[in-house]
């Protein structure tokens, strides 16, 4: 039975933009899943990826101790994930026409796009700014008769909406067996019928392409993958990405700009990122 970590901390007053960065930091770790509330955040990460010895050097090596007032940990349990969720978890408006909610919620009057999200250990639920940014910048494009690929689905959210926009054929991606897992029970929870998840990396397509890739990953898989993105994107095709700070966008534009990505437009929510690029052919 899976296990994790959880880690609570609470940060000095008016802690600056060093917060941020601890939360970015705190992700590219192998913190998998946050619960953000005023003064502090609980983060999750797996038994087996937390030593708390080389936790405590990575903050001092990124000099983040200042900001933080105290820190604790608990083994939390497979079992007690979905009550963890159900006592936190509220709903998120993403903008006047779609909401993220948990099923214990009541269904609101009005909205067009209602997504039931059950978050488990997965990323993904809205509330944090690069979901929330993706979500947005989807509800501003045409996502109608598109095939769509969710990179790094996680909870299978950014799917989901796609289907709900009228996507086409949807594909929910991601390598991890509790993602792969919780996305195929959201997809049920909202009764879709045109998304397909597979448990994978984009190496799994050889020949399939895609009008609309949305990545919402980290910065240092989407370098990785920027090489790929082409060959998998159609003739104008929208490549969609956030997981990563501004200051780290200029990396993200030229690792883009060597592969015949266009740059659209970009959206930054306390300094976390969504760029969209266009194929130029």
């Amino acid at each position: 039975m899976a296990e994790y970590i959880e880690l609570d901390i609470s940060f000095v007053p008016k802690p600056g933009p060093a917060y941020e960065l601890l939360i970015g930091l705190l992700s590219r770790y192998g913190f998998d899943g946050f619960w953000e509330e005023e003064g502090k955040v609980l983060a999750y990460i797996p038994l087996e990826s937390y030593i708390e010895s080389d936790f405590r050097n990575f903050l001092d090596r990124h000099e983040l101790n200042d900001i933080i007032e105290t820190m604790k940990t608990r083994s939390l349990p497979d079992q007690n994930w979905n009550e963890i969720w159900e006592r936190e978890y509220k709903p998120v408006l993403i903008g006047p026409d779609c909401i993220v909610r948990a099923a214990f919620h009541s269904s609101p009057d009005g909205i067009e796009y209602d997504l039931v999200i059950s978050p488990k250990m997965s990323f993904g639920t809205a509330h944090h700014e690069t979901t929330r940014g993706m979500m947005q910048m989807m509800l501003g494009r045409n996502m109608r008769e598109k095939v769509i690929l969710d990179l790094g689905c996680g909870t299978g959210v950014l799917a989901i909406l796609a289907e709900k926009m009228g996507g086409k054929q949807i594909f929910a991606l991601d390598n991890d067996p509790w993602a792969y897992r919780n996305a195929l029970e959201n997809i049920a929870l909202n009764v879709c019928h045109r998304i397909r998840v597979i448990q994978a990396d984009l190496s799994f397509f050889t020949n399939q392409t895609f009008d609309i890739i949305l990545a919402n990953i980290n910065l240092n898989s989407l370098l990785g993958l920027m090489d790929h993105f082409p060959a998998r994107l159609r003739s104008h095709g929208i490549l969609m990405l956030s997981g990563f700070f501004s200051d780290d966008l200029q990396h993200i534009d030229q690792a883009a700009q060597r592969n015949g990505l266009e740059f659209v437009v970009k959206q930054v929510m306390n300094n976390w990122t969504v760029a969209v690029y266009r194929k130029a052919i």
